[in-house]
């Protein structure tokens, strides 16, 4: 399968530059361009073996995407169809290659495992399952609740909740800590370096602790939490502008 899956990415980009050209003046070869360009990224992470892609989900976007293409193919004249024939066969046998990948049930650096277990406390003391998962996010859900959970780069990616009716507003680790004056939330780090199970293990029993502690009124949709946890993020970021105000010196020649 590897093989032809080299085959196939080197097929494709070999399209590419022609398909830029023509696209400059031509609508559907722009299209055609910028589909190749994303299942080529698709293509590089199977080859990479890349264990952060939901395969299924990504394949289902793509299909929508030629699917949608086609039809707008047969408006096209008879020479144009035999010319990008070769191309939507390619992008074809691609899909059916990453159709039949499926993501590991532990996840990314085995996050998912590491979050059923730090997390279980969710489902069984306070009713709540699991929504959506893909190898690198979870999402918990007791119907009024979530609490998402994801790999990232930075804390408020990683860990997000709220009310399921105002999913536009969410809190985050920090906001939960300000609000019981847990002055850990001075000390999170900017970036987070979860490059290795242990890491993985390590952030998320934080989390987790976090949660146990202080996350009971927020699990239980106790009356008014959220609007103390809104009052607290606003607070804290007024304190973070501030912070940030004197350590650049604004205002001092104001004085």
């Amino acid at each position: 399968m590897t093989s032809q899956l080299q085959d196939i990415v080197h097929q494709l980009e070999q399209a590419l530059p022609t398909l830029y050209n023509e696209g400059q003046v031509d609508d559907f070869a722009r299209d055609v361009y910028g589909a190749i360009d994303d299942l080529l990224d698709l293509g590089r992470r199977l080859l990479a073996a890349d264990t952060t892609t939901n395969y299924p989900a990504r394949v289902q976007q793509e299909q929508e995407l030629w699917a949608k293409l086609k039809v707008i193919l047969r408006g096209h004249a008879s020479e144009d169809a035999a010319r990008y024939r070769p191309i939507f066969d390619l992008a074809e046998q691609l899909l059916s290659i990453a159709q039949g990948v499926r993501p590991s049930k532990e996840g990314y650096l085995g996050f998912l495992a590491i979050v059923r277990e730090q997390f279980g406390f969710l489902r069984a003391d306070y009713g709540f399952a699991v929504a959506s998962e893909e190898p690198v996010k979870i999402r918990f859900s007791s119907g009024r609740i979530y609490v998402e959970l994801a790999w990232a780069k930075n804390v408020s990616s990683s860990c997000s909740f709220g009310c399921e009716s105002n999913p536009d507003r969410s809190f985050w680790i920090d906001d939960l800590l300000y609000l019981h004056d847990d002055k850990r939330y001075k000390s999170l780090p900017e970036e987070l370096a979860l490059d290795s199970q242990n890491t993985v293990a390590q952030w998320v029993a934080f989390l987790a602790s976090v949660f146990r502690q202080y996350g009971h009124d927020v699990l239980t949709d106790r009356r008014g939490i959220f609007d103390e946890l809104a009052a607290a993020q606003e607070a804290r970021d007024r304190e973070y502008v501030e912070q940030m105000d004197r350590q650049c010196g604004i205002g001092s020649d104001l004085k």
